[in-house]
């Protein structure tokens, strides 16, 4: 197998041609001229067949006379037959129409465009990417007005190795409004002529604008021109007012915008402020400068207000300065003879030029914005203040927003206090004197623009005058807070006209309630006190406390009062934070006394004071009360009583009737006897029976903690003698329990007095009652006891059953007969009684006649007796059918 490279050299109008294989050939025309690089490539063409071109190296190149004609090889195989045997191959040729573009329709100014070229005609060698760099003889990218082109060389190349697709970039100039065209030269079209096409893009230029930060400023004032409170004047800085000027110029991809030409730094901006007709600043220039470098203070570069926004921005003052001549109020100095006004007449105004419109002309952009005075107002969040409380003061006064891009802070002498107690302080804490505790922060705006200033104020206990003693604000006081407003709505300037702006409230004197949780307490019981005082909720955030040595919370019995040493001082806390509502404890201590279990209660000398939950107060006998009071301001005291007193105890046994064998409860309900409130208290009583007089004593002890409620469980037994809480009993006995109450009510009782109060309960059988005297086989029988099979009209028969005494013990009873026809309607009762000795049984009868036919039945009860229907048996029942 053999290889070697074929050129395929199209002949144009030259009069000589070079093919060198491997190499660019060159020639006097065609894109071999424009400095293509690649193998094999366009050899000039020539219309005369006579010209042969020159060809130099070991691969073969085939002139082509144009583009239509065909390449033919032919290869002479001797080694077949003696004549040769042909082998040939021939490859058609096809010229190509190539087509240029640009990506898009439109440009700004700075952009990077990108035009591609599409020509398989310029695919000149598969195995490479192939370039082209822009001439007259290939393409270029001009500037329709003045036919110029970009001056950048471009060069484009192939997408891939074998594609004929060629892109290529370049930098938009700066020629907004402007059109380019992209010329591509085809050498060789399609038709096998050569071609120019043509495609076109705009240097878009787009219409900017200019604006002023607000349509409306305060009006600006000079040094000294705001008032205190009390109406004199306040000492401060001259009140200049804040602008920004923001151009939009889609045209610009630049961080800064300047109008000015560039290296020309004390040439002023195009962009220009006018105030009253009167300009007073340039903007847009390369540097700032004052006006003594320029005619008018420039305030050069515009910044863009945020990366590829296109929105420039530069601050500027208007306004703070004293007048001159006959002018009054605050002005604006420049280098004219006169400054000029800004007040509520003064209309601001500005113009930007831009250079390049949408139509690529020139027009000159305004906006403009007016200057006003505005009445301020003053409020806070309440009506009504505690003591201590946090007010929200609000003042809202466009005319202190001087500046929209900050939040502003003012002073707050701004703001006067006055009351009753306290004329004429201005809220500041310059004007704290000892014993004062006035101390609120600057009146801070609440956002960058909104004209509206609050501070956090706290309702002072203590407030003075500048150089006075501090005194105390009353509760119940109104109170007068004022803004001396220097700026008014229709006035022209600030100090033309002046209002007080007020805003008042009330400090709380709701009062307080004391209140105990029972009306009655026992001499050693637990008061929970509460005392609500709404007047004291100074904190809305915490958890405060009340009673100071100045406003004491006292607790008095008739055996004294309550913290006597120390500090004298008890407390109560807040029970959850806002809610004015304060608890706490006081223990009652009693006094010295016996009690029933004979031990001595003493009373502790050491009193507990501190704290909402250790009070203790001792009390002076059987018959006491507890008053708790609580002055909550000066002079007014609120306060609540109880009674406190002993009680007569209760007993009880829990089961009135119980059987030998069988137990019960004692039960002793006595408060007095619980006088040890964080232990379990005991006490004995004496309990006996009818069969054991002498009984046992009986140690009862408290069911909990502080509950009055004592408790014992104890036996019986009617076959062993009484040991330990087991007591000796018989039938029918009655048990005893007895507890003698050393603490009783006055004013009947002593202290020195007793009393015995009893329980009792029963032992009763121990067969269930229903079994005691059980009745079985109930019959009907003859005269003499013969069972009746069939029983006539008017035949006397008898009613029998047999009756067993199941128990040791003689059991009185009676026996009764009740028979009911079938509409159960009863036609006889009768009965008899009798005794039956322990373990005797017998068959009692009852005679009945019947008087009509029918069916009927008969029913058996064993009772105590008639007069006591205590059953000692079920029923028993027999069917009679009478013929």
């Amino acid at each position: 197998v053999f290889t070697g490279t074929v050129a395929y050299a199209i002949m144009n109008n030259s009069t000589t041609a070079t093919a060198t294989a491997g190499q660019d050939p060159g020639g006097s025309s065609g894109f071999a001229t424009g400095g293509h690089s690649g193998n094999p490539d366009f050899v000039p063409q020539s219309s005369d067949p006579g010209i042969t071109p020159t060809v130099s190296g070991s691969d073969l190149v085939i002139l082509l006379g144009d583009g239509a004609e065909t390449p033919r090889i032919s290869y002479n195989d001797s080694d077949v037959t003696a004549a040769g045997n042909i082998i040939a191959a021939q490859l058609d040729t096809v010229d190509h129409s190539g087509v240029a573009s640009f990506d898009a329709i439109a440009y700004g100014d700075g952009d990077t465009g990108t035009i591609t070229i599409t020509d398989a005609d310029l695919n000149q060698d598969s195995s490479v990417r192939e370039t082209y760099t822009n001439s007259s003889g290939t393409f270029q990218i001009m500037i329709n007005d003045d036919d110029s082109k970009i001056s950048a060389d471009q060069v484009v190349i192939e997408t891939g190795s074998d594609t004929g697709v060629f892109v290529g970039t370049f930098v938009v100039p700066s020629q907004l409004g402007k059109d380019m065209e992209l010329q591509y030269y085809d050498s060789v079209d399609a038709t096998g002529g050569d071609s120019t096409t043509y495609t076109v893009a705009t240097i878009a230029s787009n219409i900017g604008s200019v604006s002023f930060d607000a349509s409306s400023y305060p009006v600006p004032y000079v040094a000294n021109a705001l008032n205190e409170g009390d109406n004199t004047t306040m000492v401060s800085g001259a009140g200049k007012v804040a602008g920004t000027i923001s151009v939009t110029e889609p045209d610009s991809s630049s961080d800064t915008f300047t109008t000015a030409s560039a290296g020309n730094t004390n040439t002023a901006g195009t962009i220009k402020i006018k105030l009253s007709g009167t300009y007073v600043y340039t903007a847009g220039g390369q540097v700032t400068a004052d006006a003594g470098a320029l005619a008018i203070e420039e305030l050069g570069p515009l910044d863009e207000t945020e990366r590829g926004s296109q929105i420039y921005e530069v601050d500027f003052k208007i306004g703070g300065a004293a007048c001159s001549g006959s002018n009054t109020g605050s002005c604006q100095t420049g280098s004219t003879a006169n400054s000029t006004p800004v007040n509520a007449t003064s209309i601001m105004q500005v113009e930007y030029i831009d250079t390049a419109d949408a139509a690529g002309g020139t027009t000159t952009l305004y906006d403009s914005a007016i200057f006003a005075l505005h009445t301020g107002s003053l409020s806070v969040d309440k009506d009504v203040y505690i003591m201590g409380q946090d007010a929200v003061i609000t003042l809202t006064d466009p005319d202190l927003n001087l500046d929209s891009g900050t939040s502003e802070q003012y002073d707050l002498r701004l703001i006067e206090w006055d009351s009753s107690a306290n004329s004429s302080v201005l809220l500041h804490n310059s004007y704290c004197t000892t014993g004062c505790t006035l101390d609120p922060s600057n009146l801070t705006e609440t956002g960058d623009n909104t004209g509206v200033f609050q501070t956090v104020f706290t309702i002072p206990s203590s407030i003075a005058e500048q150089g006075a003693a501090a005194t105390n604000p009353e509760m119940g006081e109104s109170v007068t807070l004022t803004y001396r407003d220097v700026g008014l709505s229709g006035e022209a300037s600030v100090g033309d006209d002046e209002l007080d702006i007020e805003a008042s409230f009330t400090i709380s004197k709701f009062g307080a309630i004391v209140e105990l949780d029972k009306a009655v307490y026992d001499w050693t019981d637990t008061v929970v006190v509460t005392i609500t005082a709404p007047d004291h909720n100074n904190n809305a955030n915490s958890e405060e406390t009340i009673g100071t040595s100045s406003l004491p919370i006292q607790a008095n019995s008739r055996a004294g009062k309550m913290c006597t040493s120390g500090d004298k001082t008890y407390t109560l806390a807040e029970t959850n934070e806002n809610t004015g509502v304060f608890d706490g404890e006081i223990a009652l201590r009693g006094f010295d006394h016996t009690m029933a279990t004979s031990d001595a209660y003493t009373v502790s000398t050491t009193e507990a004071c501190t704290g909402n939950t250790s009070g203790e107060l001792s009390t002076a006998g059987s018959m006491d009360g507890i008053t708790v009071s609580y002055e909550w301001v000066d002079g007014s005291v609120a306060l609540a009583s109880a009674i406190i007193q002993w009680n007569i105890a209760e007993v009880e046994l829990l089961d009135s009737t119980v059987a030998p064998g069988g137990s019960t409860v004692i039960r002793v309900t006595d408060v007095d006897e619980n006088y040890q409130g964080t232990i379990i208290d005991t006490f004995k009583v004496d309990v006996f029976s009818d069969s054991d007089s002498g009984g046992f004593t009986a140690t009862v002890s408290e069911t909990g903690e502080s509950t009055g409620v004592f408790e014992a469980t104890i036996h019986f037994a009617d076959d062993a003698a009484t040991s330990g809480l087991t007591l000796r009993v018989s039938e029918g006995d009655t048990v005893t329990v007895e507890y003698t109450d050393v603490t009783l009510p006055g004013p009947d009782y002593s202290t020195s007095d007793s009393l015995t109060i009893a329980a009792t309960a029963t032992i009763g059988t121990a067969t269930p009652p229903l079994e005691r005297a059980p009745a079985a086989n109930a019959r009907v029988v003859d005269a003499f006891g013969s069972s009746v099979a069939e029983v006539s009209v008017d035949q006397q028969v008898q009613i029998a059953a047999d009756v067993a005494n199941a128990q040791d013990k003689e059991q009185a009873f009676a026996y009764l007969v009740q028979v009911q026809d079938s509409n159960g309607v009863t036609v006889s009762l009768a009965w008899i009684t009798g005794s039956l000795n322990g373990g005797q049984s017998m068959s009692p009868a009852l005679s009945w006649t019947p008087s009509a036919a029918g069916s009927y039945t008969a029913t058996v009860f064993v009772w105590e007796s008639v007069d006591n229907p205590v059953a000692l048996s079920p029923t028993v029942s027999v069917s009679i059918d009478v013929v």
